[in-house]
């Protein structure tokens, strides 16, 4: 068993879900169940040797499948991590905002998610031609998303924290000049 690949199909399975694409299936969701309980119990042991590691992105992809109940011990883990973005959001970089915005508000943090929202417009450059984008992407990555992945990730917290901002018709505008204008390759 591989958790990264684990990972990347649960990653995918998620985006499906989210699109309502993921077909009911009784098979799937018990792999889902068991990948998620894998997942839990590789993070647990990761946070037993390094508790003052970062579990972001466990965070965010568990946070995808909510059915699947944590143990104890990854509670522990996702709780480490949730008050890690509430103490460190001011001094992440605009794509851990984002990704943070993202993971408080699953937490029920919704007005600090709107607050690290706010600091993402205030370190945006916004045009009536572009669209709404961030400078500061281009130098960025964030696990394998460069900068327009690192938009993408932007753009979805702006929807999972407020979904009827004016701002995600910005976001878009800006990600769909950029494919006209841009290769982006087919990975």
């Amino acid at each position: 068993v591989s958790e990264f690949c684990t990972e990347a199909v649960l990653e995918q399975l998620g985006d499906l879900r989210r699109m309502g694409w993921l077909p009911a299936d009784k098979r799937l969701s018990q792999w889902i169940k068991e990948s998620c309980e894998y997942l839990d119990r590789e993070a647990v042991k990761r946070f037993k040797k390094y508790p003052d590691s970062d579990f972001l992105l466990y965070v965010l992809l568990r946070d995808a499948f909510p059915e699947v109940k944590y143990s104890t011990a990854a509670s522990r883990v996702v709780e480490a991590q949730v008050q890690r973005c509430l103490a460190q959001w001011k001094k992440v970089p605009v794509v851990y905002r984002a990704a943070y915005a993202t993971v408080l508000n699953n937490h029920g943090y919704n007005a600090t998610a709107r607050r690290l929202l706010a600091s993402l417009r205030e370190m945006a450059t916004s045009t009536p031609e572009k669209g709404m984008w961030w400078q500061q992407l281009d130098r960025s990555t964030f696990g394998p998303y460069d900068r327009i992945g690192c938009t993408a990730i932007i753009l979805d917290a702006f929807h999972n924290v407020e979904p009827r901002c004016a701002d995600i018709d910005k976001i878009r505008q800006f990600l769909i000049l950029n494919k006209t204008n841009n290769d982006w390759g087919n990975g």
